[in-house]
């Protein structure tokens, strides 16, 4: 088993896809708050916290929600052009993308290498993701 600590110590930056398992999200909180990661407010990582479907942390120990619009935009020049990688950062680079819960059984396929998405409603969402149709 992966813990999140290798990551955030190598890298700058380390976004996970959680999903929307919700032992899944309990194992990513349980081990947030094992390492004294809090949020982007400075508040401590509770049991009772909820993790959304992206989540972002930094190697300065915080961690945040990243919203699926945000997700969605770091792939759009790469369907384009591989070779082309969207300006979020100083030194041109996306967050690792990592599925957390690859990571966290020590699989060595954990690098989310493709924006699966599944159309609803006209709009994109992440497959099984928590999205439901409007009317």
């Amino acid at each position: 088993m992966y813990k999140i600590k290798n990551l955030i110590d190598e890298h700058e930056v380390v976004w996970f896809s959680v999903g929307s398992n919700e032992e899944i999200h309990a194992q990513f909180l349980s081990e947030l708050r094992e390492l004294g990661i809090t949020w982007v407010s400075g508040d401590s990582v509770c049991e009772n916290d909820t993790c959304s479907y992206f989540m972002g942390i930094s190697s300065n120990r915080k961690v945040g929600h990243v919203s699926w619009q945000i997700w969605r935009a770091t792939w759009l020049s790469e369907e384009e052009n591989p070779n082309n990688r969207e300006r979020f950062y100083s030194d041109g680079h996306i967050p690792l993308r990592v599925d957390y819960e690859k990571y966290s059984r020590g699989e060595l396929d954990y690098l989310v290498k493709e924006n699966s998405v599944t159309e609803v409603s006209g709009s994109l969402y992440p497959v099984g993701g928590r999205a439901v149709s409007v009317n």
